[in-house]
């Protein structure tokens, strides 16, 4: 038999308090202590009542000694009550310490200041274990978001590149913060007000029966008045808050999409239409927020009124028994205290579970983002890989995000330590290429190669240790320079972080730098130029010093200067390696060993830059029409005109078309 959902999703997260059993076992002592400590306080109620009852001479006739009270008839109900209760009271006496602190606080002239030395006993052991419930309980719950949090942030990192052509970031982004906070409330209840609370409500009802039986069983048989309508309410809010959470990912989607993109917002003035759009979004929340709010008032308001009920006929019946002598005023008082104290829980109960239910609706989202399979695996008898020693190769590979193929019958064999260069047009799938090699994706069809060892038999991280990459768009961590550079390669000495920015020509700007290599790089590097970024990149490539090297794009945020310095220490880098390169500018790529063409994803030809040329075909014609723009003047002058790259990006020496409109993509 299947488990209910929400059982489920429970089993979950007392998971995650296993690790931890030694702090769930205080925090449950010490709410145990805190409860027993509030029964104890209530066991005093009886006494102080009978202590100031007999205190004053005008209350003597009152006096509620057990011989005083009139005998109910033997064959009455009252009877048979009265004889259980005084079984369960003598019962109770034979316990030593409840013997001794009945003898301590029976009727007598010093009753009242015996009950007052009582409480100074017990408030402070209320106090102490109050505060270590409350503490340890906060605590407990922390540590377990802490821990869902990890492993949400170490799923995601895992998963493929697939995953997140899929998702949106802002639906990510809440996943890891709304999401989670939202499970506070799961938390607390089954790691909290589940265990306290109960616990109180048995003391108090304890204390309840223990004063008057008949009362406590008219008050337990009004209690299913509760049940029903809390079942069916708990429902719609664990519905309402689950597509809460989904209106909440939208907005936070938004609002990630709006700030990634707020120069093109400003650039076309569509502020207004942003503001439109976030705003259609917010009513969506609203209207699912206001349906959760009227179900979690409804789950409040139920407790209320069947205590209001429950308390109006108890105190008719007592108007009824106290005269007959059924009910003495200690007891009765007794009793009204005890379900004063029992209502507490259960209306915290009835609060906590309306949180817990919209929770559980939070840990359903995190749940279903843990459990996502990951399309990118090693196989059961993946090794690590060593280095290259033959060459990397593409056998019948097809690829597509979809339907569609990017990629059709690729097929090629890259040596070892040789320079292989990919171009065609824009879209016809050379960056695609690049990110099959290092597992982003695998391909639909056919294999890839690496010394003969299929990719999916290499260990991945073996795999990454043995790739370096520099790709087409810059990114830097809002971290120090030193640190991105590093990224690769924590351990690396400063000597080393100084001599590959020196190679990436980036050395020099950075010394400038207000903290030199201890410069903040701001968020996405926003600080530095995008030839500076770029830089740093290759700087973080040329640490890692893998055998085999992507570069996609690599030169493409340079000036003139720059790029024929970089050229040179990528050419120093390239030695004894085996390169992959995508250039725009195909004058950077004629000393390549091999130069792949790609058209609508197929490979048209394969050669040496010469061979290329002289077969006149489809490397021609790119290379042909790139340098027919470079020899206008006019296109040289529109061209100096644009900043596609910032100030650092130009030709060498003269301009380049469009990067939109070049059929080399």
């Amino acid at each position: 038999m299947k488990m209910p959902q929400f059982l489920s999703d429970c089993r979950r997260l007392y998971s995650y308090a296993v690790p931890r059993w030694k702090l769930v076992a205080a925090t449950i002592l010490a709410m145990m202590v805190c409860a027993a400590t509030q029964g104890a306080l209530l066991l005093l109620v009886g006494p102080a009542i009978r202590a100031i009852v007999t205190a004053g001479p005008e209350f003597k006739l009152a006096r509620e000694d057990a011989a005083d009270r009139p005998k109910p008839d033997k064959e009455s109900s009252a009877a048979f009550i009265d004889k259980k209760q005084e079984q369960i009271g003598n019962y109770i006496e034979q316990i030593g310490i409840i013997r001794k602190l009945t003898d301590y606080l029976k009727p007598g002239p010093d009753a009242l200041s015996h009950v007052g030395f009582a409480v100074l006993l017990v408030t402070p052991l209320l106090a102490l274990s109050t505060f270590l419930q409350e503490y340890l309980h906060r605590t407990v719950i922390y540590t377990i978001m802490a821990d869902i949090r990890l492993d949400v942030f170490r799923r995601l990192l895992d998963l493929s590149m697939q995953f997140f052509n899929k998702q949106r970031s802002g639906e990510l982004i809440s996943r890891l913060t709304n999401d989670i906070m939202t499970t506070y409330g799961a938390l607390s209840f089954i790691f909290g007000e589940i265990v306290l609370e109960p616990a109180r409500l048995a003391i108090a009802a304890g204390m309840a029966f223990y004063y008057s039986p008949f009362l406590f069983t008219v008050t337990v048989l009004g209690s299913p008045l509760m049940a029903l309508p809390l079942s069916r309410f708990g429902r719609n809010i664990r519905r309402y808050g689950k597509k809460t959470l989904e209106r909440l990912a939208d907005l936070t989607d938004a609002m990630a999409q709006m700030f990634g993109g707020i120069r093109v917002v400003k650039a076309f003035r569509m502020e207004h239409a942003e503001v439109e759009e976030f705003s259609s979004k917010n009513q969506l929340m609203l209207r699912k927020v206001v349906q959760l709010s009227r179900n979690r008032a409804l789950v409040h308001m139920v407790p209320e009124m069947a205590y209001g009920l429950i308390f109006g006929v108890i105190l008719i019946l007592a108007s009824r028994f106290m005269p007959r002598g059924w009910v003495t005023l200690g007891e009765l008082g007794g009793f009204v205290a005890s379900v004063l104290l029992a209502f507490q829980p259960i209306r915290k109960l009835s609060k906590s579970y309306s949180v817990f239910q919209e929770s559980l609706a939070g840990a359903q989202r995190i749940f279903a983002l843990i459990d996502t399979k990951s399309d990118i695996n090693d196989a059961p008898d993946a090794v690590a890989l060593n280095g290259v020693s033959r060459g990397v190769a593409f056998k019948n590979v097809n690829f597509g995000y979809g339907e569609d193929m990017v990629l059709k019958d690729i097929n090629f064999f890259a040596p070892a330590g040789k320079i292989i260069a990919i171009v065609g047009k824009t879209g016809s799938g050379k960056s695609t290429m690049l990110d099959l090699i290092p597992r982003f994706y695998d391909p639909v069809a056919g294999e890839i190669e690496i010394d003969g060892l299929d990719l999916r038999r290499i260990k991945r991280d073996s795999l990454l240790e043995n790739i370096a990459i520099v790709s087409q768009h810059p990114f830097l961590f809002n971290r120090t320079i030193a640190e991105n550079i590093r990224y690769g390669k924590p351990s690396a000495t400063k000597d080393e972080l100084e001599a590959v920015a020196k190679a990436a020509l980036a050395h020099d700007f950075i010394v400038q730098l207000p903290e030199g290599y201890e410069t903040l790089a701001g968020e996405r590097g926003v600080r530095l130029s995008g030839g500076e970024r770029q830089r740093i990149t290759i700087a973080r490539a040329l640490l890692k010093d893998a055998p085999i090297l992507l570069l996609d794009e690599a030169t493409s945020s340079l000036d003139s200067k720059s790029e024929s310095l970089v050229q040179e220490a990528l050419g120093n880098l390239m030695q004894g390696r085996t390169t992959f390169v995508i250039a725009h500018r195909l004058s950077t790529i004629r000393n390549a060993d091999a130069i792949i063409v790609l058209e609508d994803g197929r490979i048209v030809e394969q050669g040496t830059h010469d061979e290329l040329l002289a077969r006149e075909g489809e490397y021609y014609k790119l290379y042909k029409t790139q340098f027919e723009a470079k020899d206008k003047p006019e296109e040289a002058a529109a061209k100096a005109e644009q900043p596609p790259g910032g100030s650092d990006e130009k030709s060498n020496g003269s301009a380049q078309p469009d990067a939109n409109k070049s059929p080399a993509g």
